[in-house]
């Protein structure tokens, strides 16, 4: 197993969001994409054939995301994705709680955060829930990393905004 951090990986972000929206009943519509997340779950971990599959996942996904994530969440999910929640932050708050309660599936964000070099970048987050603090899925749940961790509200909608406030979620 890897100890290589996956945070601001957008395949393997996106890998963990495509195999939770499977296993929540939301299947990709692309064949190979449900296979190997059918192969996640009767993967045994502690034989290493679960991190092998969910890297086969964000491999398979890498190549789809060569013409871009709208061009591949479309071909993954058509029109069920929907990006977005709002123009104004109180408009995107209450339709992410709306979301919530109506569909507890993580929905897929960007942030802009600064690296431990100084940096300033935006990546893809999987949000699983936002209260007064807001959880960020691990990204990869498959590796030896755990990378699960929750920011303060006003914390998380700053990076969020900063990020231009875009996010994806299916219906």
């Amino acid at each position: 197993m890897t100890t290589e951090s996956k945070i601001g990986h957008l395949p393997s972000t996106l890998a963990t969001w495509v195999y939770l929206l499977h296993v929540g009943g939301r299947p990709s519509a692309d064949e190979t994409i449900r296979d190997l997340c059918d192969a996640i779950d009767g993967a045994v971990k502690d034989d290493g054939a679960l991190a092998d599959h969910g890297a086969g996942l964000a491999k398979a996904l890498e190549g789809l995301l060569s013409e871009g994530l709208e061009a591949a969440l479309a071909g993954l999910y058509g029109s069920s994705v929907v990006r977005g929640f709002g123009a104004d932050r109180e408009e995107r708050l209450r339709a992410v709680r709306r979301y919530q309660f109506g569909l507890p599936l993580p929905w897929l964000a960007s942030l802009v955060e600064r690296t431990p070099d100084g940096d300033l970048v935006t990546h893809p987050v999987l949000v699983e829930s936002l209260r007064d603090t807001v959880t960020l899925m691990d990204p990869y749940p498959w590796d030896a990393v755990e990378e699960e961790r929750t920011l303060p509200l006003w914390e998380f909608v700053a990076k969020w905004e900063l990020a231009g406030a875009d996010a994806w979620r299916v219906n």
